[in-house]
């Protein structure tokens, strides 16, 4: 079932150029990583990091018996194979089991972009789930649209396979204009989401000191032929536990080292970075209004 998904996605993308990176959990030798292969010769794909690196390559180390083993995999249309610049695995990563892949691609040649549109809609959080935010996103929406101009004539003609170009662009910069009343009203409503990756709190005074003893002692491990026993292996396994140990003990006490740190500021007379960290442990504790008599959203408001 993975593989026939896998099949799947690749089937209906649009794109020409297909990249795939992932944890395929499929060493070389084994029957799955056959499958893998007979899929992508079925749809013209290439494993590029088999063809690219050395078979003594892994990318994986187990921290039990220190296996080292190649699961995952770079997967790329013909041509991106050919565009392909570099494919290498970063050794000297040791935040995880699992060493994270670099591929590099020539694009040269491609045009270049005359206009970038940011995505909001993406970064919107959107939930309709609330019945609140439904009905206020409804009634914001309905006040944006209100102030679109609307040339009934052009947006609405019924010639079938209309040439007249004004019609096009007056259509056009209608869509833009809905869209954009949307995106205005979900922004006002729901907000956008906070950023996937936070700073660990304490990494610096607790966590960074381990994890480049970590670092280090596995740079040592893999310079001296990886082995199993003995005392590069003991102290990769040694440090590399405590790095984990360190950097769960910051998450589970992310509140109170946060609270310390703004008691460290508070104490030293920093309010500004104070006042900074208040706002980032909840920037969403406290909602603007919508809403000011008839003016709806925050230009709307700031304009009255």
């Amino acid at each position: 079932m993975y593989l026939r998904r896998l099949a799947s996605i690749i089937e209906d993308a649009e794109e020409q150029n297909v990249c795939i990176l992932c944890d395929f959990n499929a060493a070389p030798g084994t029957a799955f990583f056959t499958d893998i292969q007979r899929m992508c010769g079925d749809r013209d794909m290439v494993m590029a990091d088999v063809r690219a690196l050395p078979p003594t390559s892994f990318t994986q180390v187990n921290q039990g018996c220190l296996s080292c083993t190649w699961l995952d995999h770079v997967l790329l249309s013909p041509c991106l194979f050919d565009v392909m610049d570099e494919c290498s695995i970063l050794y000297n990563s040791v935040s995880s089991d699992h060493f994270p892949f670099l591929v590099d691609f020539k694009v040269n040649g491609l045009p270049a972009l005359t206009q970038v549109r940011q995505d909001n809609a993406a970064r919107i959080k959107w939930d309709f789930r609330d019945k609140r935010k439904r009905e206020e996103y409804g009634r914001v929406v309905t006040e944006l649209l209100r102030g679109i101009a609307i040339d009934p004539v052009r947006v609405c003609c019924f010639q079938n396979a209309c040439l007249d170009r004004g019609h096009h662009d007056d259509i056009n910069a209608f869509h833009e204009a809905l869209i954009e009343c949307m995106l205005r009203a979900g922004q006002t409503v729901f907000g956008f989401c906070r950023k996937r990756w936070r700073q660990v709190p304490g990494w610096n005074e607790f966590v960074r000191e381990a994890h480049s003893a970590a670092r280090e002692s596995f740079l040592e491990w893999r310079a001296g032929g990886g082995p199993r026993w003995g005392p590069l292996a003991e102290r990769m396994r040694s440090t590399r536990a405590r790095f984990k140990l360190c950097l769960r003990w910051c998450k589970s006490h992310e509140h109170q080292l946060r609270a310390q740190f703004l008691a460290d500021k508070l104490a030293s007379g920093d309010s500004f970075n104070f006042w900074r960290g208040v706002c980032s442990m909840n920037p969403g504790s406290h909602t603007l209004p919508l809403r000011v008599d008839h003016a709806v959203g925050e230009e709307g408001i700031a304009s009255m």
